[in-house]
């Protein structure tokens, strides 16, 4: 793994390493929203299942509470439009990201297009 990221760094120009970053800072927002996103799964189905967890879960209470909501159909319908959300927010991310990476192999190719092209002529 080491030997790869030595072989990155000097393959790679300052331009395409800032990219690089930026590509891993998005895959680690990515994971991190995909986490949140998974886990209300769990307390849409906690609701829908057993409207009284509500009493029973302190994070659910302070939700019900804070939301002055009405009904435990509220609070799952929020919970819910929290998780499409989060969802739509980690696509745009992942769209995102796959531009930034389709674009950094793009420049790159380029970039050794115009050299090869450039080494050619000199040996006309």
């Amino acid at each position: 793994m080491r030997k790869i990221f030595q072989k990155m760094m000097v393959l790679l120009d300052a331009r395409q390493k800032r990219q690089m970053v930026g590509i891993v800072i998005l895959m680690l927002i990515g994971g991190v929203l995909e986490s949140v996103g998974i886990s209300l799964i769990a307390p849409v189905m906690e609701i829908v299942l057993q409207p009284e967890a509500v009493d029973q879960k302190p994070y659910l209470h302070f939700l019900y509470t804070f939301f002055h909501l009405r009904s435990t159909e509220q609070l799952a319908g929020l919970i819910m439009v929290a998780l499409v959300l989060v969802f739509v927010i980690k696509y745009l991310s992942l769209f995102h990201e796959c531009g930034t990476a389709s674009l950094c192999v793009y420049q790159s190719v380029c970039h050794q297009q115009a050299h090869d092209d450039q080494l050619h002529e000199e040996t006309l």
